[in-house]
């Protein structure tokens, strides 16, 4: 295929009920009440978002867990169309519990009623043996129409370097969704952690559990105290019994985090130290071995603008080709203001938001009015590129949104999305009516080089119109600058574009 080209490179649209190799989300299979009918709907065996329903109140959602090893695993629960920065979870609609039963589906391991994730929803974090489990899903009272069940593998990242008593001396932390193990072997040991925020910002979200499955937190057989301290040695958060038992967790994530002085952290050095709470005194809750499991999740909002200052200055950079792009009171779709693109030659007109640092994950909504455009269709011109996202080096195209008109007049929006052997993967193109739409998209980089699990999603007004590719070999390369407006404008194209309402993001669906 010739690079560049329009012609599609095939690729599979996810069923996304019955998966069970690795997936970004997936949907639960009813029924899935017991746990016969977990085993009928296939076991997961690595990290997966699933996507459910508690309809009605009482229903039950249990999944099958077949772990080969043994594993540290994260069991959380999320509101919709969100990730581990997490929409809340509503605590008029929406509260949680989490059960992990054993391989006989019917001994209790472990659970969480107690809000342990974001807000009203339930977390569970606990090293697993080897062998099958079963994890329920359930709600306190309500209904909850949407939920997301999150099952994360947290990577070992080496043992405590002892001795580690101070801040000089602290063992480093590397990485998100991993684990370090420790031992605090007297009452009056002290063991520091470091962690690094990266130049993002992040929100981090860290808890003492037990070795193995001995349920000593839960049995109130170990008292930690976990604290959080800047470089400075200011104490940030001081935790002792916020996890299970008498366990600690501190979690800034969310946008009403438990902790709130871990939540977007400033770039930079900070540490956690794992001591026994002054209430073990020299007792034996005191001594104890324990992981310290630590999730740093970047700063969801990459970038925001509405026009509302009534210039382009929010932006890196703008090609306005003597002003015919500019802001606009005629564009505003939310609030006085919105930008406006007035297309009257070849040259293209874009705004350039460079924010974006190396992403792996980019979410980006805006609103599009088509306000009459014609893209040149009577020289059989039919398309313009709207929004497109770069790889900063070597420079190249890694996704677009392209607006479309027939000579009849009929508008349509679509989106194309790179894969490494330098072709494109594309989505349908789907009618739309003449005026202003919202239009979403989510793109995630593949795992690695030879794993094809990316994924390319779009939305047009909510979930008017929805598209999803999957197994996306797209590992090559990272989202580092985009740019809006009228792009690879053809001969024939005229008219003026109106855009407003402008949010990306690196894990949260931006929604309405």
């Amino acid at each position: 295929m010739r690079k560049g080209s329009w012609g599609p490179v095939v690729l599979a649209v996810l069923a996304l009920a019955g998966s069970r190799a690795y997936a970004l989300e997936v949907n639960e299979i009813e029924p899935n009440d017991t746990s016969a009918q977990a085993d009928a709907n296939g076991a997961f065996t690595g990290d997966v978002m699933i996507a459910g329903s508690i309809l009605p109140a009482g229903d039950l959602d249990r999944f099958r867990l077949d772990l080969a090893t043994n594993q540290v695993v994260r069991f959380e629960t999320f509101g919709e169309e969100t990730y581990t920065s997490g929409k809340e979870c509503d605590p008029t609609v929406e509260g949680t519990i989490i059960t992990v039963f054993t391989a006989d589906g019917v001994t209790q391991l472990i659970r969480d009623g107690q809000s342990s994730g974001i807000n009203q929803c339930a977390a569970v974090v606990a090293e697993l043996s080897a062998g099958t489990y079963y994890v329920q899903v359930r709600s306190r009272n309500k209904e909850i129409p949407t939920y997301k069940l999150e099952i994360k593998f947290q990577t070992p990242a080496g043992t405590e370097a002892e001795p580690n008593p101070s801040r000089a001396t602290a063992t480093p932390i590397i990485g998100s969704d991993v684990y370090e193990t420790g031992s605090h072997l007297l009452a009056t040991d002290v063991d520091y952690y470091a962690i690094t925020i990266p130049p993002t910002g992040a929100s981090l979200r860290a808890e003492v559990i037990e070795p193995g499955v001995g349920g000593e937190c839960t049995a109130n057989a170990m008292d930690s105290e976990l604290v959080l301290e800047d470089a400075s040695g200011t104490v940030l958060v001081d935790d002792d019994n916020g996890g299970r038992g008498l366990c600690s967790r501190i979690d800034g994530r969310g946008a009403f985090p438990t902790n709130p002085a871990a939540h977007d952290l400033a770039p930079g050095t900070y540490y956690l130290r794992v001591i026994s709470s002054a209430a073990a005194g020299v007792g034996p809750t005191a001594v104890f071995n324990y992981r310290v499991a630590v999730t740093v999740v970047a700063k969801d909002v990459i970038f925001n603008d509405g026009w509302e200052s009534g210039t382009l200055g929010a932006w890196t950079a703008a090609v306005t080709d003597n002003n015919d792009l500019r802001p606009s009171n005629l564009a505003g779709m939310t609030g006085n203001w919105g930008m406006r693109a007035d297309v009257n030659d070849l040259n293209p007109l874009y705004v350039e938001d460079q924010t974006p640092l190396h992403e792996s994950q980019y979410r980006v909504r805006f609103k599009l009015d088509t306000n009459g455009y014609d893209p040149g269709t009577a020289q059989g011109h039919l398309r313009t590129r709207v929004f497109i996202g770069f790889q900063e080096a070597p420079q190249r195209r890694l996704f677009a949104i392209v607006l479309k008109r027939t000579a009849a007049g009929q508008y349509s929006i679509g989106a194309r999305t790179r894969v490494d052997t330098g072709g494109f993967a594309d989505t349908a193109f789907f009618d739309v009516t003449p005026g202003m739409h919202r239009i979403e998209i989510l793109w995630t980089r593949a795992s690695g080089p030879a794993t094809s699990d990316g994924v390319f999603r779009l939305w047009i007004d909510g979930h008017a119109h929805e598209a999803i590719l999957t197994a996306v070999p797209n590992n090559a390369g990272t989202v580092d600058f985009v740019r809006l407006g009228a792009m690879s404008v053809k001969g024939g194209a005229n008219g003026t574009l109106y855009f407003d309402d402008f949010v990306s993001h690196r894990w949260t669906y931006v929604g309405p």
